[in-house]
């Protein structure tokens, strides 16, 4: 059975609804990450302010899931891509809903509520779905945000079918808070050498086997893997000593060569995380416990390469 409701234009409405509140809950999100962070709250926790009250408290205030009538009619939306191939958001709310919600007293629906209203409703919690959705699998790029303080690229948004280490702001925002290791030792001897007038140039004795050339490109992307995913809420020396101990020991040497030095591996983790250093002496419990965590991580990361 159909409704004869050809001449309302049911996507247009929705859709203009669902746009407008999706720009609105994103501008939202992004003003009180901006004001959580000049708080100096950590992002981990306004991370979880943001996505508990979407998945909570935002949800108790609407209609659709205080009442069972209209809840049970939005639960027909999501059905409409198994129904129609084309079309499907005009034709469910001319069709199928459109009879389900007729099926509804007037004595249970919210004063003055109107299927109008109830489209309106629909929008704003599908646009939210989707920005709690996108805002979860997007942590990491949103993190970076934070960390940085550069929220003029902060958006909720897909680039199509890319992956989410290929959107333009994570590879600018990563290559930012995580250079490689040798263009952070190059940048500091460079400065090293402009600053110093004990270094003459024109000495061919002089050597930089520091420099830690020998390195290879894979070793030092696992370095970066490791320096984000391995115990990433913990930013002890130990954490750091743990990974270069791994880098240069245990990890495969057919596939990883990592030959910086301790005091440029020093520099290094100073001058990115204000961490010093003062000791070289890996967790105790390095080999009952870290090893098997680094190995777990190396092998996600050579899986995610291949």
């Amino acid at each position: 059975m159909q409704i004869n409701n050809t001449t309302m234009n049911y996507e247009s409405i929705y859709e203009g609804y669902y746009f407008k509140y999706y720009s609105k809950v994103e501008f939202l999100i992004k003003n009180f990450l901006v004001k959580r962070h000049s708080q100096k709250k950590t992002f981990g926790n306004s991370y979880n302010e943001v996505v508990h009250y979407l998945s909570n408290d935002f949800v108790k205030k609407h209609n659709l899931y205080a009442n069972e009538n209209l809840e049970c009619a939005y639960r027909i939306f999501g059905k409409r891509g198994s129904i129609y191939f084309i079309d499907e958001v005009q034709e469910i709310y001319k069709n199928e809903i459109k009879i389900e919600f007729d099926k509804i007293n007037t004595a249970d629906l919210p004063a003055n509520y109107t299927y109008h209203q109830f489209i309106k409703e629909v929008a704003l919690i599908e646009a939210v779905r989707q920005i709690l959705r996108l805002f979860s699998n997007h942590e990491r790029l949103h993190a970076m945000v934070y960390e940085l303080n550069e929220f003029d690229k902060f958006e909720i948004k897909v680039y199509g079918n890319l992956a989410l280490e290929d959107y333009p702001n994570f590879k600018i925002l990563h290559a930012k808070l995580y250079p490689k290791p040798l263009e952070i030792i190059v940048k500091n001897v460079q400065l090293e050498v402009f600053d110093s007038e004990e270094i003459d140039l024109n000495d061919s004795t002089t050597t930089y086997d520091y420099l830690g050339q020998s390195s290879n490109e894979k070793a030092n992307e696992l370095f970066d893997f490791l320096i984000q995913y391995y115990r990433p809420d913990e930013k002890t020396s130990v954490k750091f000593v743990n990974i270069l101990h791994y880098l240069k020991n245990d990890a495969n040497k057919e596939l990883y060569i990592f030959n910086i030095k301790q005091l440029d591996f020093k520099e290094i983790i100073k001058t990115k995380f204000k961490i010093e250093i003062k000791k070289f002496a890996k967790s105790e419990r390095y080999h009952d416990d870290e090893k098997s965590i680094l190995n777990t991580l190396e092998s996600s990361f050579r899986n995610k390469k291949s």
